[in-house]
Formats: C-alpha cells, structure tokens, sequence
C-alpha cells in the first residue's frame, strides 16, 4: 500500500517498459498495463492467437463485501482542505453529507452522526463519550492529515470483521516510511477577513486568526528491513472575547445592578462570584505521533504506533439573549487522547494468513478554571 513506484517489465526479444507514479489502493487491485513492442521481423511470427478470460470486477467479487469508497493519498494532496480535518475528505462519498459545517459532523444516509466508526489503522479513534458532534475526541482527528496516506469508508459492510458502526465505518491508513529520507514543513494561515459575508451582509466573526504548522518526517533505520516516520502539527485559533458591554443584558431584563447586587450577596456569604471581564477566547490543539515498521523476513511484519493529542478550549457558558454568568461559572476544557497499537501480520501460505493487533488508549477531558481570568 502507498507509493508512487516505479515498475519495470522486461521481456527478452520485446523490449521494455517503464510505469512511473503508481500507487496501491487500500483493499483494492491495481492493473499495470504493458505494451512491449519488439523486433517484429526476428521473431517471425506465422499467427497471433489471442485468449480471453472473464475478470471479475473490483467492486462486486467475494472480497468485497459491502459499498464504499476509497481515498488516497493522491486525492487528499488535491484536495483543498479549510480546516484540515478528516471530514472534508469523508464526504467525498456521495451518501455521506455534511449535517454541521461548524465542526465538520457527517451522515450516512440520514443517520445519527454518532452512529458512524471512526477509526486509525483500524483503532477506535471516535468520541468515547459524545461530548463532541463530529464524532472524534476533539476537534481534529488524532492523527495529522499530513500523516494519513489513505481513507477506507465503509458502508453497509456485512464483513463479521468491520463492526462498531451501523453507519460508516472510516479507517483512515498512516504513512510508513521508506528506503528514502524525507518530509514536509507546512504553514497555514486564515483571518476573518478571509470569510465572506453572509446572505443577510454580515461579517464573519467566528474567530480573528487561525494558523496551523508542523512537519513530518520519515525513512529507513536498517535499509529494506526498519523505517520510521513522524509528525507533528499545533492549530492555534483567537476568537473575539465575549461581548458583555451592552447592558441591559438577557433581553433587557438583567441590568448592571441585578449584577453589582448579586456580587454583593456572593461577597456576604464569603464567595467571590466573579466579574464580566472575559479571558482570551483561544484554542488549542497540539498532536504529534510516531511509527516504526519492521520487515522481519519475506512472511512476517510488524508495525508500532503511538499518538497523542491536547486540546484546550475556554467555554462561556449560560451567556446568550437571556441569561448572563459571570467569570466564576466560566471554565477551559483541557482534553487528552493517547494511544498505541502494535500490529504482526505473517503470510503463510496463498491462501492462509495471521494477523495479531494489539492496542491501549486513554483520553480525559476535565474542567478547570481559566488561567487567564481576572
């Protein structure tokens, strides 16, 4: 799986040929085709007889066990990707929609966006406990998209090996490294002058600024037998600070001195209730990850990874047109997701195979009060 490479067929007294930028589809055969032209004359040929064969399809054969849709990495290079998440790319099959273009949630077919499987290099990657609508941990996928060489989805797969998902069933593939040493340094930048207005001309006021950058990196350890690749990326985001300086607040029915008076009683019992002077709205998220693939001999490989993900996000919650909070019931939601895998895979024969994949992760998500409040 992966590529491009470089394939050279040759057959005495009919030349060569060449095949350059071919790449391996996840679970899919691909059909190099050659035409070699030789010395018609030397070989003296009385009669060309030509036999065919039927040659089931791809996409209906017994190994193909369900509708769905491949992504590869050539796709995801040409692909422009705003937020740089792994939505953008599932949607590409057209039974999937895109329900939320605030957090990129996706359904299948008119689906619950939580019934879908989201998975890297097939483990469970999605929201343990739906505390975010586009079915991951966070905001972004745990892995860089830099880092993805190819997406499988899956629908209405009745293969006894791919559950967990009544809707889609994404698992998205990441790069191994190669012989060759190499990696990408990128930087992406966007502000709100960058958004359109809306139907009703009113500027975008989302955030203020929103940059991405990281790397990758990867190659061999020990030539054809040990490779590496790695990558890290941090997105940083400011939006504007809670707008509080329009009194009356809540429809006009809270004024600035229900809230003098409510500090006042607060500081009677001893309690500190805080102030409108709103923090930096900002988020963050920072991941990096690292894998390791081991050719052990012509039958067996291995492969491990590890990946880790932080988020911090400040929340203002019960602020709308009819209610107001002051700092103290303000919070930031710091989350974490961990995880390794490691994967043994032995061919033992054309028609028998093994595969052992064993995996642990963690993810915490707590509340606590902002740093940066007055």
């Amino acid at each position: 799986m992966g590529g491009p490479y470089t394939i050279t067929i040759t057959k005495p007294g009919e030349g060569t040929k060449t095949e350059e930028g071919v790449y391996l589809n996840l679970n899919q055969v691909n059909t190099v085709n050659a035409n070699l032209a030789g010395d018609v004359a030397a070989t003296n040929l009385d009669a060309v007889q030509v036999v065919a064969a039927a040659v089931g399809s791809d996409l209906f054969s017994a190994y193909k066990m369900g509708t769905g849709t491949n992504v590869n990495r050539e796709t995801l290079e040409s692909l422009p990707s705003v937020n740089r998440n792994i939505q953008d790319y599932i949607r590409l099959d057209p039974r999937i929609s895109q329900v939320s273009k605030a957090d990129g949630a996706i359904s299948v077919g008119g689906q619950n966006t939580r019934y879908n499987a989201i998975r890297i290099d097939g483990i469970g990657a999605g929201d343990p406990f739906g505390l975010e609508s586009n079915n991951l941990p966070t905001e972004r996928q745990p892995v860089s998209m830099d880092a993805i060489q190819e997406i499988n989805i899956d629908i209405a797969n009745y293969d006894t090996t791919i559950a967990g998902g009544t809707g889609a069933v994404i698992n998205a593939v990441t790069k191994s490294g190669t012989n060759n040493f190499g990696g990408t340094v990128y930087y992406a930048y966007r502000d709100k002058d960058m958004v359109r207005k809306n139907l009703d001309d009113v500027r975008f006021n989302g955030f203020d600024d929103e940059k991405t950058y990281g790397m990758t990196f990867g190659g061999p350890i020990v030539k054809d037998k040990l490779f590496f690749f790695a990558n890290y990326e941090k997105m940083e985001r400011s939006a504007p600070g809670v707008s509080l300086t329009d009194s009356p607040y809540g429809k006009g029915t809270i004024t600035d001195a229900d809230i003098t008076r409510a500090q006042q009683i607060a500081t009677g019992y001893g309690f500190d209730a805080g102030s409108l002077n709103a923090p930096a709205n900002k988020t963050e998220v920072e991941e990096y990850a690292l894998k390791i693939d081991w050719n052990i001999n012509e039958n067996h490989r291995a492969a491990v990874r590890y990946n880790k993900l932080e988020q911090n996000v400040v929340r203002f919650p019960q602020i709308s047109n009819s209610a107001v909070s002051l700092s103290t019931f303000w919070y930031q939601q710091p989350k974490t997701y961990e995880s390794w895998m490691g994967e043994l895979f032995s061919d033992w024969s054309e028609n028998f195979s093994t595969e052992f994949k064993i995996s642990h992760k963690e993810y915490t998500s707590v509340r606590t009060t902002p740093s940066s409040l007055p």
